[in-house]
């Protein structure tokens, strides 16, 4: 159960949110899902660069989740984040793509309760 929020393009700029409640197998679970994702690319964007043999685009996204800590021995997080940004770079035939990805801590029983980022 979810709600995606696709907003329209304008002149090469994208963007879609959403909000949904997490899945446990085929359950809802306890948390909420959060996550933003937006790119601009420059080529749609700027009218100049419309037609040139240069391509730019750039994106980032964020993914949060609240949970709320009933644990009664670990200190949880109650909102755990993701972010990430993209670029993508092209000449010609030749293309440049490169992502950056950082997850906050997320201890859990499967990852033995370690309280450091990924």
């Amino acid at each position: 159960m979810g709600c995606v929020l696709n907003l329209p393009p304008h002149l090469g700029i994208y963007t879609k949110l959403l909000v949904a409640k997490q899945r446990t197998f085929f359950d809802k679970g306890p948390g909420i899902v959060r996550a933003g994702d937006a790119e601009v690319n420059f080529n749609e964007l700027i009218k100049k660069w419309e037609d040139k043999k240069f391509r730019l685009t750039l994106g980032g996204s964020a993914v949060s989740i609240y949970q709320q800590d009933e644990d009664p021995i670990y200190i949880l997080p109650e909102n755990q984040a993701a972010f990430g940004g993209r670029m993508n770079i092209g000449y010609g035939k030749f293309n440049l793509y490169s992502e950056y990805s950082y997850k906050m801590n997320a201890p859990s029983a499967t990852n033995g309760f370690i309280y450091r980022p990924g």
